[in-house]
């Protein structure tokens, strides 16, 4: 219901900026040769009233979040659309696996770990929650034909279980890969062979149908949320985690508003969803 209301949303704003053509009065200048815009204006109008009241509730949400979070703030006062290291445009998908590999080896702990792709519940969770955890990037491979394959991020439970996680900051189709996926589940059932020990989770932007057997899918925002909810744990108990937890933050205020295009300024386009994510992250305990 919330995806479905958020896309209309998004249908409305750019409706809105291409109805009324440029340079129409919207004082009602008359013209019998142009068509009538002044009811379409009356409804832009309305839902501009509509818009300003979600840039206030908004608003609220982010001080809500700032209260939660303190002495840090919401992630979404932090403007990292700015940063050309994480510009999607030039496509840096390594700099997003790099910094989310580096936060799950500083985690340390196979339930937090777990935690973070929402395992900690799973026979798979519940076989390697007590091992020790290592994390490797871009791990070299060899296809059965011989040509070179690096995997994203390789998280090994001590000898219990494998976790293979496949990066995406760009929906499958344009990212490109998808031949590349029973590659990859091929190599984890050879390491691994017993399917309860072994995982594989594709991380995309938005959530869509499984591409290949042996994948689970997973969203964005549902890693940045664990990711705050992460960090929201490391602040209280003890202080000197308080920096980890900053470093936590940050990667999610990139995962945010650059993969998911979600912004706290109060932009019309993305209002809705960013709301409806600050609703959620309120909501949910710490981990």
């Amino acid at each position: 219901m919330h995806l479905r209301f958020c896309r209309a949303w998004q249908l409305y704003v750019r409706w809105g900026e291409t109805i009324i053509p440029q340079g129409s009065d919207e004082a009602g200048e008359t013209d019998s040769r142009a068509p009538d815009w002044k009811p379409a204006q009356q409804v832009v109008n309305a839902f501009r009233g509509l818009a300003e009241q979600e840039r206030f509730h908004l608003a609220e949400l982010l001080r809500q979040s700032d209260d939660r979070l303190s002495p840090l703030a919401d992630p979404f006062r932090l403007m990292s659309a700015g940063n050309r290291w994480l510009d999607l445009q030039r496509e840096r998908e390594e700099s997003y696996s790099d910094w989310l590999a580096w936060s799950l080896e500083q985690m340390g702990q196979a339930e937090q770990v777990l935690r973070v792709f929402g395992l900690e519940d799973s026979e798979f969770g519940t076989l390697v929650h007590n091992e020790k955890v290592s994390v490797s990037r871009e791990e070299p491979i060899r296809t059965p034909g011989g040509e070179a394959k690096r995997l994203d991020i390789v998280v090994r439970f001590g000898d219990a279980g494998i976790l293979l996680v496949e990066v995406k900051i760009q929906d499958l189709d344009d990212a490109g890969g998808r031949e590349n996926l029973p590659i990859y589940c091929a190599w984890l059932e050879k390491r691994q062979p017993d399917p309860k020990h072994r995982h594989a989770i594709l991380l995309v932007p938005s959530s869509i149908e499984s591409p290949c057997p042996g994948w689970d899918v997973l969203a964005w925002d549902d890693v940045s949320l664990k990711l705050r909810l992460r960090a929201l744990a490391q602040i209280k108990p003890i202080p000197g985690n308080l920096l980890f937890a900053a470093m936590l933050l940050c990667f999610a205020s990139a995962v945010e508003q650059n993969i998911l295009g979600w912004s706290g300024t109060g932009d019309a386009m993305s209002t809705p969803q960013t709301a409806l994510y600050l609703e959620r992250f309120l909501e949910e305990k710490e981990l």
